[in-house]
């Protein structure tokens, strides 16, 4: 027979739950463990550890809040010693009794505390239960993961625009419903202080979230603003097909053993004021080739002229014949790009 219970999760008398712990004089060997009180009727007031269902995704609850338990065998009930199959609780989830991302507690429901006690019951050491976070707004289909602190992934899709049945309208469009995005987002933004539940839907905002991450198929982000103008393609908020877009202080890409290839079809673009190559401390900035093009055909017109010699008389330029040749070498917009040989 399947067994069930609810119970709350209790305060540890030690920290085995965040730590790992080798001592072979340990209350309990599993990993994530938690103390729990049930109050249900077969098992009520009973006080024992319950360890995770699924140990690949991890949601280790808070102190106060409440869990589903399985009861389900446990690493002895292969001993023929045991007497056959052992058992040991499980925790499944949390119940989402105040529907509340940031926490769900509810301390005492289990019993034993007095008012002063509940009043004061905190969600552990160092999480502070008086920070809240706003969920996402879901669309029809989504799936969406959720954290504590603001962070999510969102499985979406393109979605029509309805304003008589979402709070809030996606910040992404598209001409075709159900086609798929992903969305990473990390946000600091909390409710409003004047929100009575402080639960109003959020939406991922490309431009004020604090990172984040898009992939994309056919949507649109009209949101995204670059800081510099594009003169390559499409601008940023016009582009309809598939993108990865990611935005955020500050980007880093390391490469620990190869390289990092940056291939493009149609063009690669580099807005930044400073763009510095090198592997020194001393790395140099890059030259402006349109820039560098102009002065160099300059000079060679100034040179290719000729010269006076001492006694003032103008002479022709010696390499005459030469200079018209890398004039016209340096004319050809081809100097730009690798497109041209060496020797043209």
């Amino acid at each position: 027979m399947i067994r069930f219970q609810y119970g709350e999760v209790l305060e540890l008398e030690s920290n085995f739950t965040y730590r790992y712990n080798d001592d072979e004089n340990r209350v309990i060997d599993s990993l994530f463990a938690i103390k729990v009180r049930v109050y249900g009727d077969l098992y009520k007031h009973n006080e024992f550890y319950a360890i995770p269902l699924d140990i690949n995704t991890k949601k280790i609850p808070l102190i106060g809040e409440h869990v589903l338990l399985i009861a389900g065998p446990d690493k002895f009930s292969q001993l023929e010693s045991e007497g056959g199959l052992s058992t040991i609780w499980y925790y499944v989830s949390t119940f989402s009794i105040k529907s509340s991302l940031s926490h769900n507690m509810l301390p005492g429901i289990s019993g034993k505390l007095s008012q002063d006690d509940i009043d004061n019951t905190l969600p552990g050491k160092t999480y502070d239960k008086n920070i809240t976070t706003s969920p996402l707004q879901p669309y029809e289909g989504d799936i969406i993961t959720e954290g504590r602190h603001g962070n999510s992934i969102r499985l979406g899709s393109t979605s029509k625009q309805d304003e008589s049945r979402y709070s809030i309208q996606p910040t992404w469009s598209g001409n075709s419903v159900n086609d798929p995005i992903i969305i990473l987002s990390n946000t600091s933004t909390r409710p409003d202080s004047q929100s009575v539940d402080k639960k109003q839907f959020i939406v991922e905002n490309i431009q004020t979230n604090d990172s984040s991450l898009y992939l994309t198929t056919t949507q649109k982000l009209s949101g995204l603003v670059l800081n510099n103008k594009l003169t390559i393609g499409t601008s940023e908020s016009d582009f309809a097909s598939s993108q990865f877009v990611g935005v955020a202080d500050r980007v880093i890409l390391k490469s620990k053993t190869d390289v990092i290839a940056l291939d493009a079809f149609e063009g690669i673009e580099l807005n930044s004021e400073q763009i510095h190559i090198g592997v020194s401390d001393k790395k140099e900035p890059m030259l402006h080739s349109g820039a560098v093009k102009e002065i160099l055909k300059e000079l060679i017109n100034m040179v290719s002229i000729g010269f006076a010699d001492s006694s003032g008389a103008a002479s022709t330029a010696i390499y005459k014949a030469k200079f018209d040749t890398l004039l016209r070498k340096i004319d050809n917009d081809n100097i730009l790009i690798d497109k041209h040989p060496l020797d043209f």
